[in-house]
């Protein structure tokens, strides 16, 4: 388990190179089979194309099962 901890901010680091360079801020999308909520995890980039040093990634549900709009994550879900 340790080291997936540790490979994850090099997960994260990669994956925003390789969005700011396709100009998506996408990163990756976590979906359930139990129910139609969606975790959405973005790269924050900057006007210029950089990803913000303040906050580098954006994350938030979707949820589908409710009303498909965007909720901010709780304390335990970061």
């Amino acid at each position: 388990m340790n080291k997936i901890k540790m490979f994850l901010p090099f997960l994260f680091i990669a994956a925003a190179i390789v969005l700011a360079q396709a100009e998506s801020s996408n990163l990756f999308r976590i979906e359930r089979n139990k129910n139609a909520n969606i975790v959405v995890y973005d790269a924050v980039l900057s006007a210029d194309g950089t990803i913000d040093k303040k906050k580098p990634v954006d994350a938030y549900w979707i949820l589908n099962a409710k009303d498909g709009k965007r909720y901010e994550l709780g304390a335990f879900d970061k």
